[in-house]
This record gives C-alpha cells, sequence and structure tokens, in this order.
C-alpha cells in the first residue's frame, strides 16, 4: 500500500511542497496494536529495518525522499525498545561505611617491650564527589590522622609518631618523652594512649596527636565571644550597678541640677535657654523622668521679640514677635506642653517704626500668632501658675473677642495679673474678675488651706524676681 502525504516544512523559507513517498506495512493504530500484543519492531513493520532502509526508493528526487525516513524509523525503533523494557533509576551504588575500630584507643603497657603500636584514628565516611557521585581515592585526600607511633630503637624511652599530611603535604614526625611515663606506669598507674590525644598523670599537659581538628572560622569565634559576653553578663557576680539601679529619689536629685535653673527661661532674649537635653537621649526610663522635671519645674516666660527678620529679597523685615514662641511649642510637641506648670505672659504692641502698619494690626490682641500659642497652652496643659501683663497702647476690651477666646482656655490653679512698667493696669477690674471665673481651675481643699501660711514657690516667677518689695505687693493682684 502506497501512501502519499504532502508535508510543509516547518521554518523554512517559502517554497512548493514536495510529495513524500514512503512504504508501510501498517497504519499508526496498527502499529498500537501490535506493540501491546508484545511483537518486535521487525514484526510490525516486516523485516530488518536497516535492510528495508537500503532497499528503498533511493531513486525518488523528493525533498524527504533519502533523509527523513531513516530519523523517522530509528524514532519509531528507540519508542518500541522504551516500551518493552523497565525503567531504572540511574543512581550511583550506596557505599556503606565500615564498622567502627574496637582497638581505636590502645593501653600502652611499658612491661610489654619495644613493640609496635599501631594508632588508628576512629573510621569516618569520606565524602562523595559533588560531580561523579562517588567516593573519591583516599590519595586525593589528605589523611589527618596518626599513620604509626613506635618505640625508638636508638633511645627506648623516646616515642616516635609519625604524622601523614598526604601526598602533597609529605609528613612529620612527633618526638615525645616517656620517661616520666613509665616511671608513673611502674608505680601501678596505668597509662593510655589515646588517637586524639596523651594525658600525663603527673599533671595536666596534654599533647595532641590527631591533626584533624583545624581552627574554628572566624564567624565561630564571633559566635562564641558574644556567647561569653552573654553569659558573663547574665553572671550576678559580674553584674554592676548603673544609672537606672539608683533609687528614683536620687535620680530626681540628678535631674534637677542638670534640668533646673533658678531663673526663669526667657525665650525673647534668649537667657536660660541653653539647656542641654542630651541626656534625655539615654533611654526611655531617663527620658521620662527627665523631661517632667526639665518642664515642669522651670518658669517659662514668653515675651515680644522687637527684633526684625526676614528674607534677602524681601522689601520690609517685619518683627519676630511671638513667632519663635510658637515655633518652640510646636517642636516640644503637646506631650512635653502637657508637663509646663508654670508660664508668664507680657502682651505688648509692635514698634511703629519696625512695623509700618495700620494702628490696628500693630496690636497684640489681633496677632493671630498670639492666639495660636495660647491655643497650644490651653488645649494641653493643666499649670499651677499663670501670669499676664498688658504693656499695649489701649486697654483690653470685651470686643477683643478672638483674643479673648484664647485667653480663656488656659485653665490654672492660680491667675495672676499684674501691672505694666508704668505701674498702670490696662485689664479693668471687673473683666479680669470674668477672666479668673472662666480661668481657674476649682480646688477641693480650698477651705483647708491657708494662703498666709504658705511656703513661698520654689520655682520663682518672671513677676517675683522683687518679691517681698512695695512695688511687688502694688503691682500684684
Amino acid at each position: 500500500m502506497q501512501t502519499n502525504f504532502s508535508i510543509m516544512p516547518r521554518n523554512r523559507p517559502t517554497r512548493a511542497a514536495k510529495k513524500v513517498k514512503l512504504d508501510t506495512a501498517a497504519t499508526d493504530t496498527d502499529v498500537d496494536d501490535a506493540l501491546q500484543s508484545g511483537d518486535t519492531f521487525e514484526q510490525v513493520f516486516g523485516g530488518d529495518p536497516d535492510v528495508a532502509d537500503e532497499t528503498s526508493d533511493s531513486s525518488d528526487d523528493s525533498y524527504y525522499g533519502t533523509k527523513r525516513r531513516p530519523a523517522v524509523l530509528k524514532r519509531a525503533r528507540k519508542q518500541a525498545k522504551s516500551r518493552a523494557r523497565k525503567l531504572t533509576l540511574n543512581k550511583p551504588p550506596v557505599t556503606e561505611a565500615p564498622a567502627p575500630d574496637p582497638m581505636s584507643d590502645i593501653e600502652y603497657d611499658s612491661e610489654v617491650g619495644d613493640e609496635v603500636q599501631w594508632l588508628k584514628p576512629h573510621p569516618r565516611t569520606p565524602p562523595k564527589s559533588a560531580k561523579e557521585g562517588r567516593i573519591p581515592d583516599a590519595s586525593a585526600t589528605p589523611a589527618n590522622a596518626v599513620a604509626i607511633a613506635k618505640l625508638s630503637p636508638s633511645t627506648p624511652n623516646i616515642l616516635e609518631i609519625h604524622v601523614n599530611m598526604g601526598p602533597k603535604s609529605g609528613g612529620s614526625t612527633i618526638n615525645i618523652d616517656l620517661t616520666p611515663l613509665l616511671n608513673a606506669s611502674g608505680s601501678g598507674r596505668a597509662l593510655t594512649i589515646s588517637p586524639n590525644d596523651t594525658t600525663l598523670p603527673d599533671d595536666s599537659t596534654t599533647v595532641a596527636l590527631n591533626s584533624s581538628a583545624a581552627a574554628p572560622s572566624l564567624r565561630m569565634q564571633r559566635l562564641n565571644e558574644a556567647r561569653a559576653r552573654l553569659l558573663k553578663a547574665d553572671s550576678p557576680e559580674e553584674h554592676k550597678t548603673g544609672f537606672t539601679d539608683l533609687p528614683s529619689e536620687i535620680r530626681i536629685r540628678i535631674y534637677r541640677s542638670a534640668f533646673v535653673t533658678d531663673f526663669q527661661i526667657n525665650l525673647h532674649n534668649r537667657k536660660n535657654f541653653q539647656r542641654s537635653s542630651s541626656l534625655l537621649s539615654t533611654c526611655k526610663l531617663v527620658h521620662e523622668e527627665g523631661r517632667a522635671v526639665l518642664y515642669g519645674e522651670n518658669a517659662f516666660h514668653f515675651e515680644r521679640s522687637y527684633t526684625s527678620r526676614g528674607r534677602f529679597f524681601d522689601e520690609d523685615w517685619r518683627e519676630i514677635g511671638f513667632k519663635d514662641i510658637r515655633r518652640f511649642l510646636e517642636t516640644i510637641g503637646t506631650t512635653n506642653i502637657s508637663m509646663m506648670r508654670y508660664i508668664s505672659f507680657d502682651f505688648a504692641d509692635t514698634n511703629k517704626a519696625h512695623t509700618p502698619v495700620e494702628e490696628a494690626e500693630r496690636r497684640c490682641v489681633n496677632d493671630p500668632v498670639v492666639w495660636h500659642c495660647l491655643e497650644l497652652i490651653g488645649n494641653n496643659a493643666r499649670l499651677d501658675k499663670f501670669v499676664f501683663q498688658f504693656s499695649g497702647r489701649k486697654n483690653l476690651g470685651r470686643n477683643d473677642l478672638h483674643f479673648l477666646r484664647a485667653l480663656t482656655t488656659i485653665k490654672a490653679k492660680q491667675v495672676t495679673n499684674i501691672a505694666n512698667y508704668s505701674g498702670g493696669f490696662k485689664v479693668k477690674p471687673e473683666l479680669f474678675a470674668d477672666l479668673k471665673k472662666l480661668m481657674m481651675l476649682p480646688r477641693d481643699d480650698a477651705d483647708e488651706v491657708d494662703e498666709t501660711k504658705k511656703k513661698p514657690p520654689t520655682v520663682v516667677m518672671h513677676h517675683e524676681r522683687n518679691r517681698g518689695t512695695r512695688f511687688y505687693d502694688l503691682c500684684t493682684r
């Protein structure tokens, strides 16, 4: 039966398809059935395939006439053989480790004489080669073990130990004087020679006979050092007393000596403002305890700064005013603001020479920066003392609603208004009484506390510099 197939070649230049003439004796279905029945390749295709290749029509002028047919037959033979044979895994033979030598440790008796003693190391299974999957030759790796130990014929009390370090490194000989060992064994003590070490009975001297123990790597050395430091730190005898181990009373005294000043912290002229807070960065405990002393036991005085500041291309430079105070409050944050207890304000108008604007804009009560500063303090802090002073051109009136709303957000146990430098008050008594009702915190023990017998405050406010004088009594209400 002759079958004509029209085959288009793949990945080749476009050309006219040629007909391939194949002489077969069975279809694909017949081949599968024949293979399943157990017949061979020659029974299915008829005759020897090699002979069939030679007797094929070689005169066919087709493109695949004599080139593709042998490849097809070869592939079919390969598939038939793969179905007929059993599958085996190509694994290297497993080599069993040799049994341990029971004579690895030899007891040497001095009364035996000059007999040769063989010291063999504990056997170990050599690693398999990564490429070939077999045990490498013993000559390819150095034998890091003691080979022979014998008594020297010239000097009977000298033990010669020959160490084989491999074919490239050669060997080395170690001589050990056995005179003290023989004397010790003669007195009834046993002498043991092992392949790892030799221990003298008289002292703790040890001679290493096995050179296979390599030095630890750098990583292991660092791990051992870190482990030793941890064990040393955990031991009770090595524990040292630190700053956090001190009683809290002593730590508070240290904080006060470092942070508390005798005078108020003045921001407008930067006096007593260089208080280093590096101690607060020591640890979390010091930070929590130290900032309570820094902000809670110091008096802060806020006042307008008349210094002009601006960018180099600005035509008109304005006064700093309360901008630095607002920046200070925003920098320390609301948590530190809540720890402040003593604050004083001096509300003054801007300088006419430095700020050529309308009179209403120069007033302190119309400055949004002042409102922001008062709200930051009032929304976060509960003060022990709050002192304010007005030294502007006009009195504080009830129509200054924005300023009064920001001022009444501040709550304190004691609210004080002091006169200006000329001795007058810019806040009328009726208005000040209403402010105190809104700003003062109620005290439960007000009936029990006698203000005349109270001790003077340890924190000195800005207006208390002249405390006890007639000026202080006249200018404070």
